[in-house]
C-alpha cells in the first residue's frame, strides 16, 4: 500500500502547479476489420487417366488467413447441387460410377457431395498451408469415354456452421 502511494506522489510531483488529471476525457479507439484470405496456388488437374483401370490422383494447395474462428475449409461440387451427377465426374453426358474424392493432407479421403469439411480450427488461424488431395477411381468402361470436367469449389469460412 505504501509504494502506491509514493507513486501516486511521485507523479503528482511531476505535474505543474495548477494541472489536473481529467477523469472522463474523451474515449479514442477504431474499429479493426476481420480478415479471411483464401488462396489456391495452382489449378488441379487428374490429367491423362491411366490406361487401366485404376485411380487418378492430383492435388493443390491452399493458404489461409483468418482473424476471427472458427475457421473451417471445406469442398463443393461447383456444377451441381442435386441428384446422379453430384460429385461425379460427368464423360460422354454419364456420370462416373464413383465420385470425386477429396482430403485434406494424409486424411481420408470422403466422396464429393454436399459439401465435405476437409478441416476445422477452433480461432483464429494466421498463415496455414493446406494440401487438397483430389482422387476418381475409374472402371475400364469408363477410360474410353473422352474428357470429365468438374468444377470444384474450395471454401474458408469463419464462424458456427
Amino acid at each position: 500500500m505504501r509504494r502506491v502511494a509514493r507513486t501516486a506522489g511521485v507523479m503528482l510531483a511531476l505535474l505543474s502547479p495548477g494541472t489536473a488529471l481529467a477523469q472522463d476525457g474523451p474515449e479514442i479507439g477504431g474499429t479493426v476489420e476481420g480478415t479471411l484470405r483464401l488462396e489456391i496456388e495452382e489449378s488441379a488437374s487428374l490429367g491423362a487417366f491411366p490406361a487401366a483401370a485404376g485411380t487418378a490422383e492430383t492435388t493443390l494447395t491452399t493458404k489461409i488467413v483468418a482473424t476471427d474462428g472458427p475457421v473451417t475449409l471445406s469442398v463443393a461440387d461447383g456444377d451441381r447441387t442435386e441428384g446422379s451427377q453430384l460429385g461425379r465426374l460427368v464423360a460422354g453426358g454419364s456420370p462416373l460410377a464413383s465420385p470425386l474424392e477429396v482430403a485434406a493432407g494424409s486424411g481420408a479421403f470422403a466422396a464429393l457431395g454436399g459439401e465435405p469439411v476437409l478441416r476445422e480450427w477452433s480461432r483464429e488461424i494466421g498463415l496455414t498451408t493446406t494440401v487438397v488431395r483430389l482422387r476418381q477411381r475409374l472402371t475400364a468402361r469408363e477410360l474410353r469415354r473422352g474428357p470429365a470436367p468438374k468444377t470444384v469449389l474450395v471454401t474458408a469460412s469463419v464462424g458456427a456452421p
